[in-house]
């Protein structure tokens, strides 16, 4: 038996649907404050079930250097920059499942055509 089949059958034998034992999960946001995702007709996330990676989040970016040419001389400045990537009602993100589906880590939101 290829090991492909072997694993197909394994994973077939443990019954359910495929997405049941995916490691990424998909979903919709459907209320930003609180954050709520819709993975499935059946299943909206909260908070208690979420955490957040910083593409995701409001945070600060520390130790931002410029350069620039002062009366000839070169200066640089830090600034912390702040970054608002909080997750808007609508959006679509990309969840990575964690503990047999209990809790998800919402890796990133998934552009839209055009978006960068």
């Amino acid at each position: 038996m290829v090991t492909g089949d072997w694993l197909i059958n394994a994973k077939q034998s443990k019954g359910g649907s495929p997405n049941g034992y995916a490691d990424l999960a998909f979903g919709t946001v459907t209320s930003a404050s609180p954050l709520k995702i819709k993975i499935s007709d059946q299943i909206e996330l909260d908070t208690d079930f979420l955490t957040l990676g910083r593409n995701v989040t409001k945070h600060t970016v520390k130790k931002v250097t410029y350069k620039d040419k002062d009366n000839g001389a070169d200066t640089s400045r830090t600034e912390d920059i702040e970054i608002d990537g909080s997750l808007k009602t609508g959006e679509n993100v990309v969840m990575i499942r964690r503990d047999g589906g209990q809790s998800f880590y919402v890796l990133d939101r998934i552009a839209e055509d055009g978006d960068s």
